[in-house]
């Protein structure tokens, strides 16, 4: 009776959990943006222009400051953070530096209307993908996006693959279970 019990709380437990993976990877197609800038129009023209010409994405937040972004990001995924690099109360590097510390699967866009070479070298540091200057051309930043819709694709794909592997160690673990349900 005890092996019966295991082996059905087992298959039940694994169909959930496969069941949830399955769902979850589905949902996942579409890449989440946030923006952030002080610039209040330049933030929400941006946002406009992504929506109009990136397709399977979504900006699900935009942000005045880089606080609020920072106090976002700790709480939720995003795929692609976009942010200027100076904001009141925290700077983009100072997001960028959560996200690399925290190794937060995002990729990062910088934007910024500095030309000194600290801020570059301190964003390479960080692993920022991208450093555009201001102004910009909105071309430019679309290109970046799709761009980085194509790594964020393979990284999913190649959790797939782990998915997969999962699966083929659970059916041989599956076969085994049955082994000893039905010798018992």
């Amino acid at each position: 009776f005890y092996i019966k019990f295991l082996y059905f709380g087992f298959l039940m437990l694994t169909g959930i959990f496969l069941t949830d993976k399955i769902c979850k990877k589905a949902v996942k197609s579409m890449n989440s943006i946030v923006i952030a800038d002080d610039e209040i129009n330049l933030c929400l023209s941006l946002k406009k222009v992504i929506e109009n010409h990136c397709e399977n994405t979504s900006v699900v937040e935009t942000f005045f400051n880089g606080r609020d972004l920072l106090d976002f990001i700790k709480i939720n995924h995003v795929d692609i953070v976009i942010t200027d690099i100076k904001m009141p109360l925290a700077t983009g590097l100072d997001v960028a530096k959560f996200i690399s510390e925290n190794k937060l699967n995002t990729h990062i866009i910088i934007t910024t209307g500095y030309k000194e070479f600290e801020y570059a070298r301190q964003a390479i540091n960080y692993h920022v993908d991208c450093l555009l200057a201001k102004p910009f051309a909105y071309k430019e930043i679309i290109e970046k996006i799709k761009e980085l819709q194509q790594i964020i694709e393979s990284e999913h794909s190649s959790a797939i693959t782990e998915d997969e592997l999962y699966l083929s160690n659970f059916l041989i673990f599956k076969g085994k279970l049955e082994e000893i349900y039905h010798g018992a």
